[in-house]
């Protein structure tokens, strides 16, 4: 009964919500007035307009928004849609789709362009009686445009009449816009007879606790307000505050007081949590001091990972998000491939898509990596791509290169079967399967080859058991196997029976592995000649930033030939914290000595090696 009941409740609650989603048609004709405007890119709305979730923003309360495309990705447009007053207030395009035009036009060009927009669709912005200012934000949006604020003063006061304007910075077109507008109650007397300096006074008499005073005022603004639904003029003060006797160097308390700028009253005041909204305002005012949570963190420029080492150590390839030739930074492009020279020369984007699990080929000629669900090959310089095709649904993961320039693949199917396949770049269709399984119900992980030409991998048992049956196998499921020679009828014989780690292999010298990515949990260096895993940590020698000294942890290791020295990602600080942060990657002896940075730290797009063949 109890079941049924909930059945029939969960039924309701379907219907109902099905029956409360908003028709957004009726908005149709008015957004497409906004999209068919010269100054906007081509959109063509879908047959029916569904409800899109629009990200919070203090600035635009209560808004909500459709969907212009199916929402598969993150590129996608929607109009945005406020229900209290029944009106279209915007849209916003879907973000652009790489690659696309380095070009970046100038802030004062994008004023100009905002401004002829609104005077056809929000024209009591630039209406007589009043001014407008305008403001640009410092970095391009991931929409790829210019943010433009335009707020209309009437005697200097900011009226409630604003709008926001992204224009786009390599074609001009306006990819986003926000209005809003209400008219002034003509009984407001304005400016009014509270100056800056008074206001500041006022809200440092008001503070509630006699032990506490003002550090830093910011975000000070005179402003028409609705207040209990009556219109004001007020003065909205933020201040940062702390106790007379705090020596922490962090911000202190943010407070916020509401003052009648006619009548000096004090009409509300109330601390806040620095939210990151409200750190980046005290920051942008010129707020001297940092929260102490995350917020305060500076950002991260790209991120360098991954890094492996060419068969003749001359050379590393990594990934990386590092902007490149038709990804600028303010698109937050996915990690493609980088290859620079092991003297920190010559870096180059050799794959500029979105690429995982990139291999050499042991004549460092080639490359092979996973992209969009399949294994690519080109050349080690760029360009000349073949894909080498799979079986419908069957995904290849992991891969690595034979010394004849075959390729051994291990697919897999629906997330549990897999395979392993012996492919041949100068053949691609032709593919000959490898023996199926690796111990009971075995599933692959990752590949390297020996010395002698054998192919290494590991294989995870099936640790769906009790734990009573294996308590060490469920510990350390995987295991290293060796398949020689590589063929249909070999045998796989294992070399190395308990691993706690075996998703990815790299070469460490000596005909040695490294299982694990991560130092701070420990890797082991399997030995495929003795059977012995033995745990290894890397060293984390010390490294100067701008002001002072910290530790390099390194992460993703690998060697090159002949084990001596070793590469690996690890952060670089800027305590400062007046520059992002960056993910470089770093070499040093296996003792951590000689300790080099390998990448730069420039933020300058890389160029794309092959970019014809690329762009294809």
């Amino acid at each position: 009964m109890t079941r049924t009941i909930a059945v029939l409740l969960a039924v309701v609650a379907s219907i109902c919500s099905f029956a409360a989603e908003m028709d957004f048609e009726p908005y149709r004709e008015a957004v497409q007035v906004l999209l068919a405007d010269e100054a906007t890119p081509d959109v063509t709305l879908p047959d029916r307009l569904r409800e899109r979730g629009l990200r919070k923003d203090p600035a635009w309360p209560g808004i909500t928004g459709f969907g212009f495309t199916a929402p598969i990705t993150n590129r996608i447009g929607y109009g945005v849609i406020d229900p209290a007053t029944e009106t279209v207030v915007g849209f916003t395009a879907a973000m652009p789709e790489p690659p696309v035009p380095m070009d970046v036009m100038e802030p004062d060009a994008a004023i100009a362009i905002a401004r002829d927009f609104c005077s056809r669709h929000l024209p009591e912005l630039l209406a007589d009686g009043g001014e407008v200012r305008e403001t640009v934000d410092e970095k391009v949006t991931p929409l790829g445009a210019w943010l433009v604020r335009l707020q209309r003063l009437v005697e200097g006061v900011e009226a409630p009449t604003y709008a926001e304007v992204g224009v786009r910075v390599y074609d001009q077109k306006v990819v986003h816009f926000r209005r809003k507008h209400v008219p002034l109650d003509a009984a407001l007397d304005l400016p009014g007879t509270v100056t800056k300096e008074r206001a500041i006074q006022i809200a440092t008499d008001a503070i509630p606790w006699d032990d506490y005073i003002p550090l830093f005022w910011f975000d000070v603004e005179h402003k028409v307000s609705a207040i209990d639904g009556v219109q004001r003029n007020v003065w909205s003060v933020w201040g940062e505050i702390r106790r007379k006797t705090s020596r922490l160097k962090t911000m202190g308390m943010a407070y916020r007081w509401v003052i009648d700028a006619n009548t000096e009253e004090v009409i509300s005041g109330e601390s806040s949590k620095c939210t990151k909204e409200l750190w980046h305002r005290y920051r942008k005012a010129g707020g001297p001091r940092y929260p102490s949570n995350s917020y305060g963190a500076p950002s991260v420029a790209f991120k360098d990972s991954e890094p492996l080492y060419s068969p003749d150590g001359a050379r590393v390839l990594f990934r990386s998000t590092r902007a490149r030739d038709g990804w600028p930074a303010y698109l937050n492009p996915n990690p493609s491939l980088f290859v620079i020279n092991a003297d920190g020369t010559g870096l180059t984007c050799v794959m500029p898509y979105n690429a995982v699990l990139p291999q050499w080929s042991q004549d460092g000629r080639r490359i092979s990596c996973i992209r969009k669900g399949e294994l690519v090959v080109f050349d080690a310089e760029g360009g000349n791509e073949t894909t080498l095709p799979t079986e419908k649904l069957w995904v290849p993961l992991q891969h690595v290169w034979l010394p004849d320039g075959k390729l051994v693949v291990h697919v897999c199917k629906y997330g549990n079967l897999s395979r392993l396949l012996l492919m041949d770049p100068s053949n691609p269709e032709a593919a000959v399967e490898l023996p199926k399984t690796c111990g009971p119900n075995g599933s692959y992980g990752g590949m390297s080859v020996a010395d002698d030409g054998a192919l290494l991998f590991i294989s995870r048992e099936n640790t769906d058991m009790s734990p009573s049956r294996d308590q060490e196998r469920n510990r350390n499921p995987y295991s290293l196997w060796k398949l020689s020679p590589i063929s249909p009828d070999a045998e796989p014989e294992m070399v190395v029976k308990y691993l706690a780690f075996g998703r990815t292999v790299t070469p460490a010298g000596g005909g040695k592995l490294i299982t694990g990515t991560v130092a701070n949990e420990g890797l082991l260096i399997a030995d495929p000649l003795t059977g012995e895993a033995t745990k290894w940590r890397p060293p984390t020698p010390f490294v100067s930033s701008i002001e002072k000294p910290f530790v390099v942890e390194p992460e993703d290791c690998c060697f090159a030939p002949g084990g001596e020295t070793m590469a690996f990602a690890s952060r670089w600080w800027d305590y400062s914290q007046e520059h992002p942060s960056r993910r470089l990657i770093w070499t040093s002896k296996r003792d951590g000595s000689d300790l080099k940075q390998l990448t730069p730290l420039d933020t300058e797009p890389v160029k794309v090696a092959g970019t014809e063949e690329a762009a294809e």
